[in-house]
């Protein structure tokens, strides 16, 4: 038994489905641990959730509707993208309530991203 094996040990009797490293947008489930063959100790223990159309599966360290953070986070840059080509337009500076919805929403996108890397989700 090598450390891989007693690390698969470990993850499968905790409950854990793999490793995850969310600095660099890494998983990896137990059947195929470390495909990668990189240095692994900034992985964390984690949980498998269904993918989406980018991903097969999705590896987070906390169990949660991680495929809802993903879509959320598309939406939102979806919407900061949107709001930066409204800026650019006359009607962001002639139309105050228009000036003021693509403000809220570029101070909500700034303020969810500060808060989603101060918590690790970034």
């Amino acid at each position: 038994m090598n450390a891989k094996d007693i690390l698969c040990k470990w993850l499968r009797d905790h409950g854990y489905d793999g490793l995850c490293n969310q600095d660099i947008d890494c998983g990896c489930v137990l059947d195929d641990l470390i495909p990668c063959q990189d240095d692994f100790r900034d992985c964390l223990p984690a949980y498998r959730h269904p993918g989406n159309k980018e991903y097969d599966y999705l590896m987070t360290p906390e169990r949660c509707d991680c495929v809802k953070k993903i879509d959320d986070l598309a939406f939102r840059r979806e919407a900061f993208h949107l709001a930066m080509m409204v800026i650019e337009s006359d009607l962001y500076r002639n139309d105050s309530d228009v000036r003021e919805i693509v403000d809220t929403i570029l101070l909500d996108t700034a303020n969810d991203i500060c808060d989603d890397k101060q918590h690790g989700r970034w």
